[in-house]
């Protein structure tokens, strides 16, 4: 828009001009407002507080697996370990443990065959 144009005919300023916005100064809350709304996040953070509760289970691990508290880095790692191994690891675990089981109640009797679905042998 020229010079001329903006002069005389001032109708077509609106086409070029942005529009102009006024400024919104937003208004200071109420004291009492700000207030009521510390109190319901006090509030808030103490039903969280009371509904998850630290129980004792919960000590015990944090004794075991976290440093600052007496624990070891690697307690995680060991159970990790223990959780992923092998379905036939486990098997013959429990195998072995049966067995040492039968041992020690029957005090070197004859133990009873158990049945292993596991192997072909005759």
């Amino acid at each position: 828009m020229g010079i001329l144009r903006y002069y005389f005919l001032p109708c077509f300023r609106a086409f070029y001009a942005p529009p102009v916005k006024p400024e919104v100064v937003p208004e200071p809350e109420d004291k009492k407002e700000l207030r009521a709304k510390e109190i319901a996040q006090a509030r808030r953070e103490a039903d969280i507080n009371v509904k998850n509760l630290e129980t004792a289970e919960w000590r015990r691990f944090e004794r075991k697996a976290v440093p600052e508290k007496g624990g070891a880095e690697e307690y995680l790692e060991v159970k990790i370990n223990k959780l992923d191994r092998k379905r036939d690891a486990r098997k013959d675990g429990r195998r072995d443990k049966k067995k040492e089981r039968a041992d020690r109640l029957n005090d070197g009797f004859e133990v009873r065959p158990t049945k292993d679905f596991g192997d072909d042998d005759p």
